[in-house]
């Protein structure tokens, strides 16, 4: 059963744009009818809001006679049968002026952006512009909306540069008409910042619940934000090809953008790429100073890189962090691995393994240890003294705090811990 046949009946999950004309055209093809109203009926509305970029034939087939042929039977077969149903948008929209097929388009352009296919949104509303601003307006509503709408996705798109002439300008006619600019303003101030302009990108570590939360003063864009999150995901099942590839598009789609960055160097780190690793993490300083436990890798992967301690303890860290054994085999992988390596964070883990034990004075020890070979790892040192603090007597406790906060490029967790007033 051809895919068009099997959509006539309707499905719990609709074609996409693209496999739904090319159902229409099939069913032009074959002169069949019913199967046509019955595309038309189940698809009404999607076939409406995709009629302002059909009604374009796309750029490769335009070279092809043949094809445009093909693509103007079915538009305005399509078209004639929706109507035959008692629905004439799609004749509408395909036969209005020019302000409708702007105002459709600015439609299409937005339901575009929520699917992340930002640059098919440019698409439809780039060209419009271009023609609005040679066109006389009694009311410039619409002008003002397509203006502040391509400004808006040309720094969705990471094209901030593009972006912020068009949303002074947005700001600016809004304001004018004495509507409320609020919403330029802070797209205007967020891409500024992401292109490294006015106030410095802030990174401040706040505390909810007790639990540190990591927050920028210039947001991940959001398809990188997205990307990322499904490169994550990847990594929790071990899906490392796939989370690699995600996270190269996400840090290829937000320059700005720690987290991925973060990510797809514990990815790299894993499968023994350090150089590559170390690069990323020294990226992710730039961008966000003291982001998570940035500092601490960056740190374990030039030791790794200049071959004092081998690959195989990230193996070992990744199992120790990965919360899926209890403390008595972390104290035991933690204190194996620590004989053989002499590596600040195997000891930081075994200390805590000992804690939960509540082998304080064992604890203690590991800290101890821990700061005996933290080196060149001043994050790593300013946890260990925290930790070292949490395990110690009461009156020991906030001269280890005072000092675990006053590490030069230290952890900003243990920072805001300290500012909080942590008790023991």
């Amino acid at each position: 059963m051809s895919g068009w046949q099997t959509w006539r009946g309707g499905s719990a999950r609709p074609p996409s744009d693209d496999a739904l004309f090319e159902a229409l055209s099939a069913a032009v093809d074959q002169g069949d009818g019913d199967g046509l109203n019955a595309l038309c009926a189940t698809h009404a509305e999607q076939i409406v809001a995709a009629t302002p970029r059909w009604a374009r034939v796309p750029e490769p087939l335009r070279s092809d006679p043949a094809a445009v042929r093909r693509w103007g039977r079915t538009v305005a077969a399509t078209a004639q049968h929706l109507a035959a149903l008692g629905d004439a948008r799609m004749l509408r929209r395909l036969s209005g002026g020019p302000l409708e097929r702007w105002a459709a388009h600015r439609e299409q352009a937005v339901a575009l952006a929520r699917d992340d296919r930002l640059e098919e949104a440019l698409g439809l509303v780039e060209p419009d512009l271009a023609q609005m601003r040679a066109h006389t307006f009694d009311d410039p509503s619409p002008l003002d909306a397509t203006v502040g709408l391509v400004g808006q996705l040309r720094y969705l798109a990471g094209r901030a540069e593009q972006a912020v002439p068009l949303l002074e300008e947005a700001r600016e006619r809004v304001a004018a008409r004495g509507g409320d600019p609020s919403h330029y303003d802070v797209l205007l101030e967020q891409a500024l910042r992401w292109l490294g302009r006015g106030d410095a990108p802030a990174l401040q570590v706040q505390l909810c619940e007790g639990e540190p939360v990591f927050v920028r003063s210039v947001a991940t864009l959001p398809r990188a934000a997205a990307l990322a999150a499904r490169g994550c995901e990847g990594v929790r099942w071990g899906d490392l090809p796939g989370a690699r590839a995600a996270l190269e598009r996400a840090a290829r789609a937000d320059r700005n953008d720690p987290a991925s960055r973060y990510q797809l160097a514990f990815v790299l780190l894993q499968s023994g790429e350090v150089a590559a690793a170390v690069a990323l993490q020294e990226q992710v300083e730039r961008i966000a100073p003291g982001w998570y436990d940035n500092r601490a890798w960056l740190a374990l992967s030039r030791r790794i890189a200049a071959a004092e301690v081998p690959h195989a303890v990230v193996a070992v860290l990744h199992q120790l962090e990965g919360g899926r054994i209890g403390p008595v085999q972390r104290a035991a992988l933690a204190a194996g691995a620590a004989a053989q390596w002499p590596v600040a964070q195997l000891y930081r883990h075994l200390g805590l393994a000992q804690a939960d034990l509540g082998r304080v004075d064992d604890a203690r020890a590991a800290f101890r240890a821990g700061l005996a070979v933290v080196g060149a790892d001043p994050h790593t040192r300013s946890q260990l003294l925290a930790d070292r603090a949490e395990v110690s007597p009461p009156e020991e406790q906030a001269g280890l705090w005072a000092e675990a906060a006053a590490v030069e490029g230290g952890s900003l967790v243990v920072q805001a811990l300290a500012r909080s007033g942590p008790t023991g």
